[in-house]
C-alpha cells in the first residue's frame, strides 16, 4: 500500500470517528477519544517522519508552504488533544 492511500485511509477513519463521536453516551466518547487520540498521533508521526521529506524534496515554494501549514496544524492538534 501507498503511503499517501495509508494518509488517506487515515482520514476516512478520522471522519467516521468524529460522526460516531457526536452521536454517542458519554462512556463511548470516551473510548472514540482515546482511539482518535492514539490514530491521530501515529498519522502525525507518519506525514512528519515520511511524507513531509518526500514533499520538501521536490524543491519547490508550494511544497514547502504546505508541509509549513501541516506542521502547523499537529502543533495546533496536540494543543487541542492535550486540553481535551
Amino acid at each position: 500500500m501507498k503511503a499517501t492511500e495509508v494518509l488517506t485511509n487515515a482520514h476516512r477513519l478520522f471522519r467516521r470517528l468524529f460522526a460516531e463521536h457526536r452521536g454517542s453516551a458519554p462512556e463511548k466518547k470516551r473510548e472514540i477519544f482515546r482511539t482518535l487520540k492514539r490514530q491521530l498521533e501515529i498519522h502525525a508521526r507518519i506525514e512528519e517522519e515520511l511524507f513531509y521529506p518526500a514533499v520538501v524534496r521536490l524543491r519547490s515554494g508550494e511544497a514547502r508552504a504546505i508541509v509549513r501549514h501541516g506542521l502547523e496544524e499537529h502543533q495546533e492538534l496536540e494543543g487541542l488533544l492535550a486540553e481535551i
